[in-house]
Order: structure tokens, then C-alpha cells, then sequence
């Protein structure tokens, strides 16, 4: 835990803050997004949730298996109270548009999902950002064997999403070292891509 809060102040000083400031009129906030959220949000936890808990969450702050831990202007954090997993709504506003990030975390698993939207309470999936190369983790050059392939983990960290390379083969996990990190930072309307050197994070 320490470590995750050491690195989220960190990343507030080197990439700046991209959430807007809480409060702001006529915005909508984040538990009223959660509320036009679909309870799937939570269908990559090990409790998940139905529309009816869901419900209680919202009139009482807690159901059988979770309670509103956090609630902000642009920011609620939902924990389990049976295995830590957590549910967070992140909100970015820009001129004309709000996206709601949605990260879960929940047994060493983590998921993100975008969601848009619009002044009249209507709410849309939105596609996440680009999935950048893999080159863009590392300062030199990586040629990887036939056996390897690669996935792009996405995950809410602070106030940017953050990219995770992850490499397999036919046995499993492979272990490689990245000496970049890449983030996604919101820019009033629109995710920028910001590449860091690890060292930057230490």
C-alpha cells in the first residue's frame, strides 16, 4: 500500500494532474455516473454485483458484499467487504464531454473500462486508447523469439491510465524488464500518451 500511494504522488508531480477540480457547476459527478453505470462494471471481481445490491449500495452506502468506501466529486471507490476487491469511478471532464474511467482491482487482477457521458444522462462504452508498441518500453531495441506474444494491460493509477506489458509463451509468463512506463494523461477532451523512464517513478 505504500508503495501505490509513494507512486501516485509521484506520478501527480511528474505528469500533472489530468481530473479536473472537484466541484465544478453543472458537472455531473461521480456517484451520479455510478448510478447510469451497468452493475457489469463489476463482473471482473470475484464478488461481481446485481442491479439489486447495486441499488442498497446507492440508498444505504453498503450492500451484502460491498460499501462505497470513497465518494468525491470525480472520484468513488467501492470495496468489497469480503476480499478487498475494489471498484473505482474516475470522472475526466473536457469542454463539451465527461469519460468515466472504471478501474477493478481484484486478486492481483486488474481491468479498465471508458464510459462517456453526455449532458442528459445518456452513457456510452468508449474504446480505449491506442495499445502502443512495445518498443515504447524500452530504450533499446527488443527482438522477441517466434514463442512470445504480447498484451497490453490497461489500469486506472492516480489520475492516468497506465499501460502494463505483459509477455507469454507457450509455458506461461515470461519475465522481461521494461526500463519505460507509459501512461495515458486526459488533456482536457482527449488521453495523450506520456512515456517516462522508470527511473523518473523511483
Amino acid at each position: 500500500m505504500r508503495c501505490a500511494v509513494v507512486l501516485c504522488i509521484v506520478l501527480s508531480l511528474v505528469l500533472g494532474s489530468g481530473a479536473p477540480s472537484a466541484g465544478a457547476a453543472g458537472r455531473q459527478t461521480a456517484l451520479e455516473v455510478f448510478r447510469l453505470l451497468p452493475s457489469t462494471i463489476f463482473d471482473s471481481t470475484l464478488e461481481a454485483l446485481n442491479e439489486g445490491d447495486k441499488q442498497l449500495l446507492l440508498d444505504l452506502g453498503r450492500s451484502k458484499s460491498w460499501r462505497l468506501r470513497l465518494v468525491h466529486d470525480d472520484d468513488l471507490l467501492v470495496e468489497s467487504n469480503l476480499s478487498g476487491s475494489l471498484v473505482r469511478v474516475c470522472l475526466f471532464h473536457g469542454p463539451d464531454t465527461t469519460v468515466a474511467a472504471v478501474g477493478s482491482e481484484s486478486l492481483g487482477n486488474s481491468g479498465l473500462e471508458l464510459w462517456r457521458c453526455d449532458s442528459i444522462g445518456r452513457i456510452t462504452p468508449e474504446p480505449l486508447p491506442p495499445e502502443p508498441a512495445v518498443a515504447d518500453f524500452f530504450t533499446e531495441t527488443l527482438v522477441l523469439s517466434k514463442e512470445v506474444t504480447v498484451s497490453m494491460r490497461f489500469k486506472l493509477s492516480g489520475s492516468v491510465l497506465r499501460v502494463i506489458p505483459e509477455f507469454w509463451d507457450q509455458n506461461g509468463p515470461v519475465t522481461l524488464y521494461p526500463d519505460k512506463a507509459l501512461f495515458y494523461r486526459w488533456n482536457r477532451g482527449g488521453f495523450e500518451k506520456v512515456v517516462l523512464p522508470l527511473s523518473a517513478l523511483q
